[in-house]
C-alpha cells in the first residue's frame, strides 16, 4: 500500500496542476505576424494597469515606415 501513495499522490497532483486556469497569452511569433499585418483589427486589445484612466488612452496604430538615411541605406544583411 504504501509503495502505491505517491504514484497517487503524483497524478493528483498533476491533475491539479493541469486543472489550474492558464493565462491567455499569445505566442511571441504571432503577435509578430498579427502586428506586422498592418490589420488594426486583428491587433489585441491593450491590457491596462487598473490606474490608467482608459477613456485617454489611445493606440498609436502602425507607425510610418523607417527613412533610412542615403549615407547608411536598408540591407537584409544588416537586419540579422
Amino acid at each position: 500500500m504504501k509503495k502505491l501513495i505517491f504514484p497517487i499522490l503524483f497524478l493528483v497532483s498533476l491533475t491539479a496542476y493541469k486543472s489550474i486556469e492558464q493565462p491567455n497569452y499569445i505566442d511571441i511569433q504571432e503577435l509578430r505576424k498579427i502586428y506586422s499585418s498592418g490589420d488594426l483589427s486583428k491587433w489585441p486589445a491593450a491590457e491596462l494597469h487598473e490606474s490608467i484612466d482608459k477613456s485617454k488612452f489611445q493606440d498609436i496604430g502602425v507607425l510610418p515606415a523607417v527613412p533610412y538615411p542615403d549615407y547608411n541605406p536598408y540591407s537584409k544583411e544588416k537586419k540579422v
